[in-house]
């Protein structure tokens, strides 16, 4: 019997029955030291887009959205912000928004919040004339970049999920899904966003890549590489699994979620 640690969880397993999924991957992350090296490189040579200095010029002003549940995602923003600064743009035209109510208020970044009207600006209205605000930072803003996962080969969330006004939230979520994803283009493309930053992850916040270009691009690539990470092969089912959200930036319903639907991939019909 040996024991094994689970997100600081330990349990005491016979060895021979014992399958790590996590074990002997052959993705490594990159160093939290590095990271700033790979987005230089990534805006010096985006994908399918031209170099970034060459599309942001030194007036404009930029808005980096994090979107929701990103790991580093604070950290990331602040190094893409500190990459703006070494090509020339003003920090004080540059403005960090996010959705995490439970950061500290710092004077780098603003946190959204979709009950608060002042804050908001009317962009479209949808097919069905439902109106749709968002946060005015990204409306004033003439640069909008967004910052999020592209995982398993889907978008996790979008500007639209993320910084608009509670009633467009609520509208959201009660429309089918591909109405909803027509909405969330329809978003960026009114907030031109034609270039994005996306992060492929792996479990405990680590980052494995970073991914500068356009839109379609980043989360076409993202996705391929996402689904080839977190893909599980194991080569039988197990009665037992241990399944885990191994996040520091945020344990939500949905990453339970997200667990449950892993581990059964795994799981025999009697598993525990």
């Amino acid at each position: 019997m040996t024991v094994h640690t689970f997100c600081n969880n330990k349990f005491r397993l016979d060895d021979p029955h014992v399958v790590d999924p996590r074990a002997g991957s052959p993705w490594s992350a990159i160093e939290r030291a590095k990271l700033s090296r790979v987005i230089a490189d990534g805006f010096a040579e985006p994908l399918d887009f031209p170099p970034i200095p060459q599309a942001v010029l030194k007036e404009d002003k930029i808005a980096i959205a994090v979107e929701p549940d990103t790991p580093c995602g604070l950290e990331i923003a602040r190094l893409v912000a500190a990459r703006f600064v070494e090509q020339g743009n003003a920090r004080e035209n540059i403005t960090i928004l996010c959705v995490d109510k439970t950061l500290d208020k710092h004077a780098d970044f603003v946190v959204h919040d979709p009950t608060d009207s002042e804050h908001m600006a009317y962009l479209l209205a949808d097919q069905d004339g439902v109106p749709c605000y968002v946060n005015r930072v990204l409306f004033d803003a003439d640069i909008v970049v967004p910052i999020g996962t592209g995982d398993g080969g889907r978008r996790v969330n979008s500007l639209c999920s993320a910084f608009c006004d509670q009633e467009t939230q609520n509208h959201l979520e009660r429309m089918k899904p591909d109405r909803a994803r027509a909405l969330e283009r329809q978003v960026d493309n009114n907030l031109g966003v034609f270039w994005q930053v996306r992060l492929v992850t792996a479990p405990g916040d680590q980052v494995l890549r970073v991914m500068v270009g356009s839109s379609e691009s980043v989360l076409e690539k993202s996705g391929e590489f996402g689904t080839e990470v977190w893909n599980l092969n194991i080569e039988r089912p197990a009665d037992l699994i241990v399944a885990t959200i191994e996040s520091h930036c945020s344990q939500t319903w949905s990453h339970l979620r997200q667990a449950i639907l892993n581990a059964d991939k795994v799981a025999t019909d009697e598993a525990v």
